[in-house]
């Protein structure tokens, strides 16, 4: 079977076995960049720079981090036990990092706990850029207008209200 590169620009559209791997990541770097991406003809995946916010629901679960770090300083708390499954994507702004411990079957435990990057967050000290950059599970860049923990829950902030709820 001959699989034929066809992209967009019409400039390059060799067989896909005439060309290099390097020609090959020079053609994903330049699509992934897109809004829609590009699909890689050497792993047929979709490669794309995928922008991540910090929201409401994400803003909930690190301050469910944070309440859990107040009665259990620096210890992990399990996943299951924030707000949002996506707990987890605030990794990508150091507010939050993973216990590197190993499951039975090889997968990841699930427990996280809060970092003083993420306290100082909760508490007001930093802002944090809107949008974190990811490709492969790497951030790339940080961006968009930087927000403050009250904004990103879109309600006025009161710390202690926060601090003093079960």
């Amino acid at each position: 079977m001959r699989i034929v590169l066809v992209d967009d620009d019409d400039d390059d559209d060799r067989p896909f076995e005439d060309m290099s791997v390097a020609e090959l990541r020079r053609m994903v770097r330049a699509g992934r960049v897109t809004k829609s991406g590009v699909v890689c003809h050497g792993c047929e995946r979709l490669a794309k720079d995928w922008g991540r916010t910090i929201h409401k629901t994400k803003a909930k679960a690190l301050l469910d981090y944070y309440r859990w770090d107040r009665r259990h300083p620096g210890e992990y708390m399990h996943v299951k036990e924030s707000a949002s499954h996506e707990a987890s994507e605030l990794k990508f702004w150091g507010v939050l990092e993973e216990e590197r411990k190993v499951r039975d079957d090889g997968g990841r435990a699930g427990y996280w706990r809060i970092t003083d990057l993420g306290r100082r967050y909760v508490e007001g000290e930093i802002t944090l850029p809107k949008y974190a950059v990811i490709y492969k599970h790497t951030v790339l860049r940080m961006d968009g207008p930087d927000l403050t923990f009250a904004q990103c829950l879109q309600v006025p902030f009161d710390l202690q209200e926060l601090w003093d709820a079960p």
